[in-house]
C-alpha cells in the first residue's frame, strides 16, 4: 500500500500526479532533457491513448458541417463578393444577415470554447501524467472550474480586441470601417495574438495543467517560456513545417489536425518535466 507523501491519500494506481492533491509524485516521472526524448515520449502517449484524437474528430466534423451548410445556404462565392464588396466599396445591406450569422457563429464558438478547449486540455494532460483518458472526469473537472475558464476567455479576447479596435481606429482616423484602417488593424492582429495571446492562452492551458487561478498560471506561462524558449520555438517550428507538409498532401482536411494534438501532448510534457525541477 503506497500513500502521497504530500496529503497521504492512498495511491491505488502508478500515477504522476496524486489524484487528490494533484502534486507531483517524482519518483514516477523520468527526466526528458532534449527536444527528441520530449518528442518520441509524446508518440507513445498517442499510440497508448488513441481516444484522445475523439475531441477534435468530433469538432473537425461539426466545422466540417457547418461550412458545408454555409455554403449551401449562402453561396459558395459569398465570401470573394464580400471582399469585392469591401474593396470597392459597393453596398454591404445584402450582407447584413452574413454579418449577423457570423457574429451569432463566433459568440456561440467562444462560448463552446471556454467548455471545450479546457477539456481537450486536461484529457491530454492526464493520458501524459499516465493516469489513463477518462473524458467523464475531465469534463468535471473543467465543468467545476468553468466560472474561472470563462473570466479567462473573456479576458484573453479583451485585451487583444480592445488593443487592435484602437489601432484600427487611430489609423483610419474617421472610421473603423475605413479600408485601410481595417486592413491595418488586420496586420497588427497578427503581431498582438503572437505577444499577448501567446502568454495569455498558455495561461488557460497551464491553469488546467497546474490547477492553478489565471494570474499565477500567466506567471508561470512567462517564466515557463523564458526557462525553456530555445525548446518551445523549436518546437514551433516544427509544428509549423509538419503542418506545412500536411497542407500539401491529399485530403489534409481530413487528419489536419493531428499535428496540434501532438505538439500540445508534447508541451504539456515539457511543462511536466519543467515543473518538476522547479519543485
Amino acid at each position: 500500500m503506497e500513500f502521497c507523501p504530500h496529503c497521504r491519500d492512498e495511491i491505488k494506481t502508478p500515477v504522476t500526479y496524486c489524484p487528490r492533491c494533484n502534486e507531483l509524485l517524482e519518483r514516477d516521472m523520468p527526466t526528458r532533457d532534449t527536444v527528441s526524448e520530449h518528442l518520441h515520449y509524446s508518440i507513445e502517449v498517442v499510440k497508448h491513448n488513441p481516444s484522445i484524437l475523439a475531441p477534435q474528430i468530433i469538432l473537425g466534423l461539426a466545422s466540417m458541417i457547418f461550412s458545408w451548410l454555409f455554403a449551401k445556404t449562402y453561396g459558395s462565392d459569398v465570401v470573394l463578393e464580400l471582399q469585392t464588396a469591401l474593396l470597392e466599396g459597393g453596398d454591404l445591406t445584402p450582407y447584413i444577415p452574413l454579418f449577423k450569422l457570423a457574429a451569432a457563429y463566433l459568440l456561440f464558438s467562444v462560448f463552446l470554447d471556454m467548455l471545450i478547449q479546457p477539456f481537450i486540455q486536461h484529457v491530454y494532460l492526464t493520458a501524459t501524467r499516465e493516469d489513463g483518458v477518462d473524458f467523464r472526469a475531465s469534463y468535471l473537472y473543467v465543468l467545476g472550474r468553468i466560472g474561472e475558464f470563462a473570466v479567462a476567455q473573456l479576458v484573453i479576447i479583451a485585451v487583444p480586441v480592445s488593443i487592435v479596435l484602437g489601432y484600427i481606429g487611430v489609423f483610419s482616423n474617421e472610421s473603423l470601417m475605413n479600408i485601410n484602417g481595417l486592413f491595418t488593424g488586420v496586420f497588427l492582429v497578427s503581431f498582438v495574438m503572437l505577444i499577448v495571446f501567446y502568454f495569455m492562452y498558455s495561461g488557460i492551458q497551464i491553469m488546467v495543467w497546474e490547477g492553478t487561478g489565471f494570474m499565477e498560471s500567466f506567471r508561470l506561462a512567462v517564466s515557463f517560456f523564458l526557462d525553456r524558449f530555445v525548446m518551445l520555438v523549436i518546437i514551433g517550428i516544427l509544428g509549423l513545417i509538419v503542418g506545412w507538409i500536411l497542407g500539401y498532401m491529399p485530403m489534409s482536411q481530413y487528419y489536419n489536425f493531428l499535428p496540434s494534438i501532438y505538439f500540445s501532448i508534447v508541451s504539456i510534457d515539457i511543462f511536466l518535466n519543467y515543473r518538476k525541477m522547479k519543485r
